[in-house]
């Protein structure tokens, strides 16, 4: 098996010869259900040799969502990246939202789980690679070498996403200045957020044609980027405009108070919706009264 030190030397072997980079899309903490540092030790043994195999380097940023400058990494090499390899395990919120954000750029990406989660509707209609958590020696190689098949084939085909399925175009981004970054991360994330709320709704209508249940966690998540995206158009707008910030405060507002209604029936990812929701109302008011 590899430990974190044999992955960063296997970086320099003949196999990775062109510094391509695989970004890696996964759960960072140890949820319910786990050991504890789980998923390092399924990145150390499985994922980045399996990257390596490819002739990829992987690539893996730090999970502090906190730093702008971390988000801004994640962010630039989801839709920067030539390849990605995305762990569905676990389900996490996390990684839903990263591989969202890949998908809707069409970006190539091989999709892995481990035998205990649960497959995903969403994305059941491209190929997943499974392995066993259990880690065993003979598994592990098995599926180092799965992976590394995938990749390989990934990068040979057209790339298949959740967006061509849907027959939407990929989003895109222009910039006016190269040099101008904070000008490109305000550019990309209205840009995804926009594509996201197209993507959802798709999703939603889908699902209705095949009479699949739309969950209350999703309808609050689909309302939720729907007032973001609204929200992140009228303050980023070159005239602010006082009467639209307030509008916005207001439904946002009616938003947080339906949530706060059944506050004790929230789920974890829900209660996180919540917070952020409040974080804009109050961002709205303050810009309110500065105008």
């Amino acid at each position: 098996m590899m430990s974190e030190q044999n992955v960063k030397q296997s970086k320099s072997d003949s196999e990775v010869q062109n510094n391509k980079k695989c970004f890696i899309i996964m759960p960072i903490s140890t949820p319910e259900g786990y050991t504890e540092n789980h998923f390092k030790q399924v990145y150390e043994t499985i994922i980045a040799p399996a990257v390596v195999k490819a002739g990829y380097e992987p690539y893996r940023v730090d999970d502090d969502r906190i730093c702008d400058s971390i988000i801004d990494k994640i962010l630039r090499n989801l839709v920067e990246c030539e390849m990605a390899v995305c762990d569905l395990s676990s389900r996490n919120p996390n990684v839903m939202y990263e591989l969202g954000i890949r998908q809707a750029y069409g970006k190539k990406v091989v999709l892995i789980q481990d035998e205990k989660s649960q497959p995903i509707f969403d994305v059941s209609a491209i190929n997943t690679v499974f392995y066993n958590s259990r880690r065993i020696y003979e598994d592990v190689i098995a599926s180092q070498n799965n992976i590394s098949e995938a990749i390989i084939s990934t990068a040979k085909e057209d790339s298949i996403s959740l967006m061509s399925i849907a027959n939407m175009r990929p989003a895109t981004i222009e910039a006016q200045s190269e040099n101008d970054d904070k000008q490109i991360s305000e550019k990309l994330l209205l840009s995804i957020l926009s594509t996201v709320r197209r993507l959802e709704q798709s999703q939603v209508m889908q699902s209705r044609k095949l009479n699949v249940p739309i969950t209350s966690n999703d309808y609050i998540l689909a309302r939720y980027f729907d007032l973001q995206n609204d929200i992140d158009k009228a303050i980023s707008r070159q005239k602010v405009d006082k009467d639209e910030l307030d509008y916005y405060r207001r439904k946002i507002s009616f938003f947080i108070s339906e949530l706060l209604h059944d506050s004790n029936m929230l789920s974890d990812e829900q209660k996180d919706i919540l917070a952020s929701a409040i974080n804009i109302r109050n961002k709205l008011q303050t810009m309110i009264d500065e105008i």
